[in-house]
C-alpha cells in the first residue's frame, strides 16, 4: 500500500503537455485528448490511466475487497460511478493539469535549468528501466515518462513562484520554522515502569523508591550545565538511559540457587543518586548529543470519504480514523507540550499505564541548519503541508476555464481494463527518487 500510495502521489501532481501539430484528427488515436486547442498524446493518457486504476484499487482495499483481483476493480463503484468511469474521467483530469502545468509555466516565465534537466532525464530514464514490462507493453513510451517528469519539476517551480520561500502568496523563513516549532518537540525521555513481574501496579513504598529513581535521573541531568543549548545535558540523559538500561540488565542475573529460587542478595545498581553528587562528572560512551532524540510531532488525524460499493453492495464510506496516536503515551504527549521547560530535565508520572518519565525537552531551533534539520525536504515538506491545496485550487481555477474534447476512440482503446495492469505486492518502491 505505501508504494500504492507514493505512486499516485506522485503521479496526481505532474502534468506536462507536448508540441503538436496544429490540425487534428479524432480518430487518430495517437491522440487521446484536446485540452484548450494543445493535443495530449496517447503515451501520457496511458500513464494516467494506469495512475487512476492504482487509485481504485487502493480505495477497493480500504473498503475491505481484494485490490489484486481486477475483476474487483471492474465491478465497484466510487462516487456512483462505474469504475471504468471514474478512472478514465481521473485520467483526463490528470492530462488537463498536465497541459495546465505547462502553459501556467510559460506564462511565469520560468525556465529549468542544465541541472533540472539532467535530473529529469535521469529519473526517467530509472523509471524506464524499472518499470520497462508495464510501460512497453501498455505503449508507453520513454518520451512520455520524460515529459510527465519535466512537468514534476515545472509543477515544483510554480509552486515555489508562488508559495516558496518569500514567494507571493507563501510563508517567510522565518513562518516556516516557526510552523516547524508549533508543530514538533524535540525531546529525550526515559520511561521507568513501576509494575512488578505480573505487570500488577506497584504501590506503596515499593513504588516510592522507583518514582525516586527517576527523580534522581532528574537531578542529575538538572545538575549540569544549561548553557550552550544545554549540550551536557544532552549527554547526562544519554548517561541516564545507559544506566537504566544497566540495572535492567542487573535485574534480571538475580542470583538463582540450585533448586531454582531467586537468592535473597540484592542487586547493586550503577545509578548515581542526588544524594550522592549529582554534579560529579559521569563516564559514558555515548558521544553522540543527539543520539535518543525523538521529534514528537503534534496529533492529526485523517480521513478518507471516497463513497464506494463494491460488487452487490450498498455504498459505504469508511469510519474516519480518529483514534490518536499519541507519543510516548497521551499523558507524556499533554506533558511534553503543555508543562514540559525547555531545556531542562523534568518528570511525568503516567499513572494509567503505570509509568514515570524523565523527560528532557530541547530547543528545537538549536538545530535548525541545512545538514540537520532545516534542509530543503523538511521545507518541501511543510509548504506542502500548509499550501497543497491553495495549489490545487490555484490550478483548478486556471482547468476550469479549458475546454477539453475526447477522442472517443482513444478512450476506447485505452480502457483501463484493455491495458495490462498488474498490481503485486511491491519489494522496492521504484519511484522513491521522486520524494526527495
Amino acid at each position: 500500500m505505501k508504494l500504492i500510495k507514493k505512486f499516485v502521489a506522485f503521479l496526481t501532481c505532474i502534468a506536462l503537455a507536448f508540441a503538436m501539430c496544429s490540425c487534428v484528427n479524432i480518430q487518430n488515436t495517437r491522440y487521446a485528448l484536446v485540452v484548450d486547442g494543445e493535443e495530449v498524446p496517447a503515451g501520457v493518457f496511458i500513464y494516467y490511466t494506469i495512475a487512476a486504476y492504482y487509485e481504485v484499487a487502493q480505495i477497493v482495499n480500504e473498503h475491505g475487497d481484494n485490490m489484486y483481483d481486477p475483476k474487483s476493480i471492474k465491478d465497484c463503484k466510487v462516487d456512483e460511478k462505474s469504475s471504468l468511469e471514474w478512472i478514465q474521467d481521473k485520467a483526463i483530469e490528470f492530462c488537463t493539469n498536465f497541459v495546465a502545468i505547462n502553459k501556467e509555466f510559460d506564462k511565469l516565465e520560468l525556465s529549468l535549468s542544465n541541472e533540472d534537466i539532467e535530473k529529469i532525464d535521469s529519473q526517467a530514464n530509472q523509471a524506464y528501466e524499472k518499470n520497462y514490462d508495464t510501460f512497453y507493453n501498455n505503449g508507453i513510451g520513454i518520451e512520455s515518462v520524460k515529459a510527465i517528469s519535466t512537468a514534476d519539476t515545472k509543477r515544483q517551480r510554480i509552486f515555489d513562484y508562488h508559495f516558496g520561500i518569500d514567494g507571493d502568496k507563501g510563508y517567510t523563513e522565518e513562518q516556516y520554522q516557526q510552523h516547524f516549532v508549533d508543530s514538533y518537540a524535540r525531546v529525550k525521555y526515559l520511561p521507568i515502569e513501576y509494575k512488578d513481574a505480573d505487570g500488577g501496579t506497584l504501590k506503596g513504598a515499593a513504588k516510592d523508591k522507583v518514582v525516586e529513581m527517576a527523580k534522581d535521573y532528574v537531578d542529575r541531568v538538572n545538575a549540569k550545565s544549561a548553557a550552550n543549548g544545554a549540550i551536557e545535558r544532552l549527554y547526562e540523559m544519554n548517561s541516564v538511559i545507559e544506566d537504566y538500561a544497566a540495572y535492567l540488565e542487573e535485574q534480571k542475573l538475580l542470583l538463582v540457587d540450585d533448586e531454582g529460587q531467586t537468592a535473597t542478595t540484592p542487586v547493586t545498581t550503577t545509578t548515581t543518586t542526588a544524594t550522592e553528587d549529582p554534579a560529579a562528572e559521569t563516564t559514558t560512551t555515548t558521544t553522540d548529543k543527539y543520539l535518543n532524540e525523538r521529534l514528537i510531532a503534534v496529533v492529526t488525524t485523517v480521513a478518507t470519504t471516497a463513497n464506494v460499493s463494491l460488487a452487490g453492495d450498498e455504498p459505504s464510506v469508511p469510519e474516519e480514523d480518529n483514534t490518536p496516536d499519541y507519543s510516548p503515551s497521551k499523558k507524556s504527549y499533554e506533558f511534553i507540550f503543555n508543562e514540559a521547560p525547555i531545556g531542562k530535565a523534568a518528570y511525568c508520572d503516567d499513572e494509567e499505564n503505570s509509568t514515570c518519565y524523565v523527560i528532557l525537552r530541547a530547543d528545537l531551533r538549536e538545530r535548525f541548519n541545512e545538514d540537520d534539520l532545516w534542509n530543503i525536504d523538511i521545507i518541501r515538506m511543510f509548504q506542502n503541508e500548509l499550501f497543497s491545496k491553495d495549489f490545487e485550487a490555484l490550478m483548478k481555477a486556471i482547468t476550469d476555464t479549458y475546454p477539453v474534447e475526447k477522442n472517443k476512440a482513444s478512450l476506447k482503446r485505452y480502457s483501463p481494463f484493455k491495458l495490462t495492469i498488474k498490481i503485486e505486492e511491491p519489494t522496492e518502491d521504484p519511484y522513491a527518487q521522486y520524494y526527495n
